[in-house]
């Protein structure tokens, strides 16, 4: 690996910006690269104003897991703490290879969807009571999309949470991947007097649009123009080839 890595730190050097989607990524970035980024977070994939369609046999007040069914997104601390808390339903959103082994961890106020449409989704976010997740994520999406319909986050506190995420404000943190913790804070969640005008307010800062400008405004300065100037197209960059042997990529 070390002649493809050599060959890959030479040509990001060549990059006249860097975009981080947040400061754990820019941390990552400087550590390997020894470039400081700049962080631009995405916007939310699924905004309010579409089609809203229920979702049969789930009523509203559930709390909302939307993650892809792998090991690493923790989905297993979650259904524990919801089978040892007495009166809350679990709605379970995403597809992957542990969905199997996680419905056999899960009790009867457990419920799997599987992948749904934006319709459907849009209503989940709009009828649960709040979103939760305990993975390590290098950003973390589904905070801002639940915050875009005023619906708070319990999330761990850890990575691309600690940006997408304000304590008090938009969500409540547990400290560590464990059912106790997890279930600590929803208890905080549940307990707390959410605001759906200031989660929404606050979660605006990632809005497309702000984006779009901030994106433009980056453009425009390392084209030397004003915002708004269409930028001129880069020149072509001579980036050496990867090494090779025998025609082939060394890796």
């Amino acid at each position: 690996m070390s002649p493809l890595r050599e060959w890959d730190v030479r040509g990001a050097r060549r990059a006249d910006v860097y975009f981080a989607n947040s400061t754990v990524t820019q941390r990552a970035i400087a550590e390997v690269y020894g470039v400081e980024a700049e962080v631009l977070p995405p916007p939310p994939a699924l905004v309010p104003g579409g089609e809203e369609r229920s979702v049969p046999g789930v009523e509203p007040g559930f709390l909302l897991c939307v993650a892809r069914l792998m090991p690493y997104k923790n989905v297993d601390i979650i259904i524990e703490a919801i089978n040892a808390l007495s009166g809350l339903q679990l709605v379970v959103v995403g597809k992957g290879p542990d969905r199997e082994r996680l419905q056999t961890l899960a009790g009867p106020r457990v419920r799997f969807l599987g992948g749904v449409s934006d319709a459907e989704l849009r209503w989940l976010y709009v009828n649960c009571s709040a979103l939760v997740a305990a993975s390590h994520e290098d950003y973390g999406l589904s905070p801002l999309e639940a915050g875009t319909f005023g619906r708070p986050s319990v999330v761990l506190r850890y990575g691309g949470f600690l940006d997408t995420v304000a304590e008090g404000q938009t969500g409540v943190f547990f400290d560590t991947p464990t059912a106790g913790a997890f279930s600590e804070a929803v208890r905080e969640a549940l307990r707390h007097p959410w605001s759906s005008q200031v989660i929404t307010d606050t979660v605006d800062r990632f809005a497309s649009h702000r984006f779009a400008q901030r994106l433009q405004e980056v453009a425009a300065r390392l084209a030397g123009a004003p915002v708004g100037t269409p930028a001129r197209q880069p020149e072509p960059r001579n980036v050496p080839d990867p090494p090779t042997k025998d025609g082939n990529v060394v890796a």
